[in-house]
């Protein structure tokens, strides 16, 4: 009988420790998926953020020749003729005008690449208990337009607006007035909350109507 019990024991020992093997082999499987899958996430992650800051800088290197060339034109306003000074300012309005469809054109493809990359990575975490969430925050952060280059907008326009009004003064014998920026002022606002995906769309819009102040 003892020998029995004792193999009986052994066996019931042999089963726990194939048991435990078994589930170590399966989980180092599973750790070896997840990585596998998170490098891959991480590669295709790292992929469109670089293009994406790439397409973003050749925007703003766009933006500050055209600013050049607006402010070029600006000076010279009053040495051409009305019909070529219009002319003019009206080629450069269509262009800052592509130069902003290009943006906002950059900013659906990140809103819809952001998405497409989050429910990607939601799946992933849930089914191999991955990071990939935390690492799409972490690189692709609010995904809305570089802050400079809408600065830059602002910028064009505004010198298109300057150029514009020295034009129809310069016959009239009166110095265009030139709006300048307060120093100081007391804050009266009114908060409107915008999604992040609409956040550019509006703030160029803004920069086609009014100049961006910028303090601090």
């Amino acid at each position: 009988y003892s020998e029995i019990s004792k193999a009986e024991n052994r066996f019931k020992t042999s089963v726990s420790e194939w048991k435990l093997t078994d589930a170590t082999a399966s989980a180092r499987k599973q750790d070896t998926h997840s990585q596998a899958f998170y490098d891959i996430f991480e590669s295709e992650l790292i992929r469109v953020t670089d293009f994406i800051d790439a397409q973003q800088k050749n925007l703003e290197f766009s933006a500050r020749a055209l600013l050049t060339s607006v402010e070029v034109a600006e000076e010279g306003t009053e040495d051409v003729g009305d019909e070529e000074g219009n002319e003019l300012l009206l080629c450069l309005t269509r262009r800052a005008e592509d130069l902003v469809d290009n943006c906002l054109k950059l900013q659906a493809f990140m809103t819809k690449n952001k998405a497409i990359l989050h429910s990607v990575a939601e799946l992933a975490d849930s089914s191999l208990k991955t990071a990939c969430s935390h690492l799409l925050e972490r690189r692709f952060g609010n995904a809305a337009m570089n802050s400079a280059l809408v600065c830059v907008v602002s910028d064009i326009y505004d010198a298109i607006r300057s150029a514009q009004d020295t034009l129809r003064n310069k016959d009239s014998g009166k110095d265009p007035q030139m709006w300048k920026a307060p120093s100081s002022f007391e804050r009266s606002t009114t908060k409107y909350w915008v999604k992040n995906e609409d956040l550019t769309q509006l703030l160029l819009a803004c920069a086609a109507e009014a100049p961006l102040l910028v303090y601090g």
